[in-house]
């Protein structure tokens, strides 16, 4: 199995991805992650694939294509992880997997190794979708790839800021439905929780469900991923709050 997660939205791009893949490996099950990261966006990416990849089996390779240095000089990088292989730029995408999980770091050797004629504008049909088939055929790591400490760039994801019984964060992801995902783990913290404040909006308490605050108005909840998510029942919380990435958010415990 392999998934693709790119920014490439309603295009011809990611079918030009798989028909690279497929020419491989013809037997390859290929399941689209997401292509509507917003366009360059490497932070909403490394969140989606850091929310995503433990639902998928062991042995699947995640070719991640959110390249603004497309055609320049930066690595090609492939983390190993838990069973799991992931091909993306170097450009600090893989760097939050790297940073929480225990994982192999490798840049490719050379680009000509398993790669098409580049076009200096698509790396992802061209050098991504193929490294990443034929690691998914059973090519090993070792003979493409050189082993390396760490990722070379990092992203600076922001981390929630711990003062007393407060802790504040920001926005980090804005789900299709509206939905304001929060950088604000709530592991062990869900009855603790009295009221939560997005800028001038103040929530008491956590939802158990979506239903469940139907008619109160902006709600908060703990999303799929255990992080703090704040809702709008049938509705659009970013609509509603005008609110989005790097809105500030805190949370008040008892």
């Amino acid at each position: 199995m392999l998934t693709l997660l790119t920014d490439f939205g309603d295009s011809i791009y990611p079918a030009q991805m798989k028909g690279v893949i497929h020419s491989i490996l013809p037997e390859a099950n290929v399941v689209d992650l997401s292509h509507h990261v917003p366009f360059a966006d490497i932070k909403q990416a490394s969140y989606a694939l850091l929310c995503s990849f433990r639902s998928f089996p062991v042995g699947t390779v995640h070719i991640c294509v959110v390249d603004p240095g497309v055609g320049s000089r930066r690595e090609v990088l492939i983390l190993h992880l838990s069973g799991h292989t992931f091909v993306a730029p170097d450009n600090g995408l893989l760097w939050p997997l790297w940073e929480r999980f225990a994982a192999r770091v490798f840049h490719l050797r050379e680009f000509d190794c398993f790669c098409l004629p580049q076009s200096l504008t698509f790396h992802g049909r061209d050098v991504f979708a193929p490294v990443g088939a034929w690691i998914a055929k059973g090519v090993p790591l070792i003979t493409i790839a050189e082993p390396v400490d760490k990722p070379a760039v990092t992203l600076g994801l922001p981390e929630p800021q711990v003062q007393g019984n407060v802790l504040t964060g920001e926005v980090v992801f804005v789900d299709p439905f509206g939905n304001l995902i929060t950088n604000i783990e709530l592991t062990g913290l869900h009855k603790k929780v009295e009221r939560v404040v997005l800028e001038d909006h103040t929530i008491e308490g956590l939802a158990n469900s979506y239903l469940e605050w139907k008619d109160k108005g902006l709600g908060a909840i703990e999303d799929s991923c255990g992080f703090l998510e704040i809702f709008s029942y049938q509705g659009s919380a970013r609509d509603l709050t005008g609110a989005g990435v790097g809105s500030k958010v805190q949370l008040f415990l008892s």
